[in-house]
């Protein structure tokens, strides 16, 4: 078999070397080249806390101002200094505020606390919602079933008119104690006779999780 002269034959092919050196692939953006230094990443901020600390040892008051800032509250306590951000500062100040004017009201008196507050637990005001009335209404039916036994039954008997606002003990493991401020009315008046017709009360009421309730006490509010 001959192959014509003019034409490179196979064998020929394999044996020219390659006139155009190959070329090094391309690197993708993030991977550095071979012998270049490879900037450091970035750290996260440290973070820390009167609870948590993840640091190995305090940073300069002047680090923490990486979180002045911050839209989160943040705190961070030690030997040397208390830092707080301005987010957490606005929110003390209104938690202050708020315990100023509570001065002095009782548990069935509570006002809201302000958006974003620090404070746990304690008595906070409770919504009367759909939902929640029916069972308001019936711990009511109850502190004037106890009220009628706490006076043997002398004073006049009175049925429930309408729960007026109520408060609950939050932050307890146990259950929740409700202060109940409702209107009642004796059962041989009519409201329509004025509001001379209606009395109020105050109730504290326990309910538990584990279905146990109790009326502490109930008294007319003076």
């Amino acid at each position: 078999m001959e192959f014509d002269t003019d034409t490179e034959s196979w064998e020929e092919s394999l044996k020219r070397p390659n006139s155009e050196p190959e070329k090094e692939p391309k690197r993708p953006k993030s991977e550095p080249e071979l012998g270049s230094e490879q900037e450091p990443e970035s750290k996260p901020k440290p973070r820390g806390s009167i609870w948590d600390e993840w640091y190995d040892e305090d940073p300069e008051l002047s680090e923490l101002s990486i979180y002045d800032d911050d839209d989160e509250p943040y705190i961070y306590m030690c030997e040397k200094y208390v830092y707080k951000n301005k987010l957490r500062l606005k929110l003390e100040a209104a938690d202050n505020e708020h315990l100023e004017r509570s001065r002095g009201l009782s548990e069935y008196d509570v006002l809201p606390r302000p958006p974003g507050t620090l404070l746990c637990g304690g008595t906070q005001p409770l919504p009367i919602t759909d939902e929640d009335r029916p069972t308001l209404e019936q711990f009511s039916r109850l502190a004037l079933d106890y009220y009628s036994e706490k006076n043997d039954n002398q004073a006049p008997t009175f049925e429930l008119h309408e729960v007026v606002k109520c408060a609950y003990d939050v932050g307890i493991a146990a259950g929740h104690m409700f202060y109940i401020t409702f209107q009642a009315k004796p059962k041989d008046k009519d409201p329509s006779d004025g509001p001379a017709a209606l009395t109020t009360f105050q109730a504290q009421v326990w309910d538990g999780y584990d279905e146990s309730r109790e009326v502490i006490k109930c008294t007319i509010k003076i």
